[in-house]
């Protein structure tokens, strides 16, 4: 199953027509990840997963887990997975991955006048 964290597509009417189709499918509401399941099933065998450094799991980085490959110079993009999400949060976050967000949501805030 891909992981829908980051997902890159062509985008065409048949495309579109050929997932819209793939919704009607009864399956479809059984799926615990629905997203990402569906997106499984209309392009097995047909995508290819992006390199970490693009979709970056947040818990991949703790020690023990993925911290052997991480590299904080090379990610790209996080996927902040599972909650609390940076931006829910009310106070500032003493995880560093989350600190990171909340500074750069605070300079973009800052440059677009908010």
């Amino acid at each position: 199953m891909p992981n829908s964290g980051l997902v890159v597509l062509n985008p065409s009417a048949a495309l579109y027509e050929e997932i819209t189709q793939a919704l009607q499918d009864p399956k479809t509401l059984t799926y615990i990840f629905p997203d990402q399941a569906l997106l499984g099933d209309v392009f097995s065998n047909r995508w290819v997963p992006l390199p970490y450094i693009y979709n970056a799991l947040k818990f991949l980085q703790w020690k023990g887990v993925h911290d052997i490959i991480w590299r904080d110079e090379e990610v790209k993009n996080i996927h902040y997975g599972f909650t609390p999400k940076p931006w829910d949060l009310q106070e500032r976050s003493v995880d560093p991955l989350m600190a990171k967000w909340q500074d750069m949501n605070e300079e973009r805030l800052r440059e677009e006048g908010k």
